[in-house]
């Protein structure tokens, strides 16, 4: 499922022709064109906090996060670490950016936006829980984020 935060045709139209792909070591991020060609724009590399072989959640989403100003969102749910990438197209120009995280006791089997703004997560023991986009912490201050989990252009 696909939520459209745009404040433009031609920032709408970029962000339904983007999707997300999550791989063992990797969440590509690639656009679409009208003929159903992909290209990719940007890779999330697996974080040297996950150790083992699992694969990422993700969730596309409409939400809020630090300066207040609701945005598009894709969630990434890896190990036990919730990262959140902000989107946003002005003047035929496309960026993304690392925006936020947030850390939990168990690892994620599951994250899926309910709402704006709220993202439900289903840990590996089973337990339901629910945060608000607002509530995540400033990514820079994730211990082991320079080696890895890093959102980088192609």
């Amino acid at each position: 499922m696909r939520v459209i935060n745009s404040k433009t045709l031609e920032e709408e139209d970029f962000l339904r022709r983007i999707v997300a792909i999550a791989t063992l070591d990797k969440v590509l991020i690639s656009s679409v064109s009208d003929k159903g060609e992909f290209e990719l724009k940007w890779s999330f590399n697996k974080p040297n906090l996950v150790i083992d072989e699992s694969l990422p959640s993700i969730s596309w989403g409409n939400g809020m996060y630090g300066d207040n100003v609701k945005r598009t969102l894709l969630a990434i749910g890896w190990g036990n670490v919730i990262y959140l990438i902000g989107f946003k197209s002005e003047y035929y120009k496309s960026s993304c950016k690392l925006e936020g995280y947030m850390k939990f006791k168990e690892k994620i089997q599951y994250i899926g936006f309910v709402a704006e703004s709220m993202i439900m997560i289903l840990d590996i023991m089973n337990k339901i829980s629910f945060v608000n986009t607002r509530e995540f912490k400033e990514i820079s201050k994730l211990p082991g984020l320079e080696t890895g989990g890093s959102l980088s252009p192609k």
